[in-house]
């Protein structure tokens, strides 16, 4: 079978359970097969030699990590972690684009573009903080989630700048706008009692993994690969 096939299978496969056990089940078994989605995903990324893109390696085992400690996130300590290791997961992937990338000359006007987008979304983070504070643990937990915000903004902009051939760069940028997106949905469905988002959330963050595999897979020097 492709490699193609197994991915859209898998997806596909995975997107049924996890809609199937929060419909049914309660947030803690929701957790677990999320955790489980994880590593399904990441056996996938480590069968197809995703470990010798480095960077997105480590990125994927924070994730991971964090999906497995969110079982325990009512804990502070653990929710903490959690946030920290995405993080930390965020910054792999900023790092394994910048090194990348070759000096050229600015464009100023993106340089604005960005300022003003950044302005947008801290404004918004600013707002969606302010709206979950009287939720958080203590002001620690505040300070983490300002950093989370601002990784996620970061991790966007550096991944729409990705130039890596156009179907690769194609990928990569999905992916983590996937994750970016799954992340605001869970934080509202959590702290704000959406609970119909926890499903976009799931259905956002299984294709990001999906992505994410599928970007590992595809040549860099061939702009229109396309998996066998």
């Amino acid at each position: 079978m492709s490699s193609k096939s197994i991915l859209l299978i898998t997806v596909f496969t995975l997107l049924v359970i996890n809609l199937f056990i929060i419909n049914l089940f309660t947030l803690h078994e929701s957790r677990i097969i999320r955790v489980a989605s994880t590593l399904t995903f990441f056996t996938l990324f480590i069968y197809y030699k995703g470990y010798k893109e480095t960077w997105v390696f480590i990125a994927f085992i924070c994730f991971l990590i964090s999906d497995y400690l969110m079982i325990l996130y009512e804990i502070p300590f653990c929710n903490k972690l959690t946030s920290v290791l995405t993080i930390f997961g965020y910054f792999s992937l900023i790092y394994h684009v910048l090194k990348r990338k070759i000096k050229h000359k600015t464009n100023t006007k993106k340089l604005y573009f960005y300022a003003f987008l950044i302005l947008l979304c801290f404004y918004t983070l600013f707002k969606i903080i302010n709206s979950i504070e009287v939720k958080l643990d203590d002001f620690f937990q505040k300070i983490i989630l300002y950093i989370y915000g601002l990784t996620i903004i970061t991790v966007c902009i550096t991944a729409a700048n990705h130039k890596k051939g156009i179907t690769k760069s194609m990928y990569f940028i999905f992916s983590v706008f996937a994750f970016a997106l799954s992340d605001f949905c869970a934080v509202i469905a959590y702290y704000l009692d959406f609970y119909e988002l926890y499903y976009v959330d799931r259905i956002i963050y299984l294709f990001a993994l999906f992505f994410m595999v599928h970007y590992i897979l595809i040549p860099t020097d061939n702009k229109d690969y396309v998996l066998n």
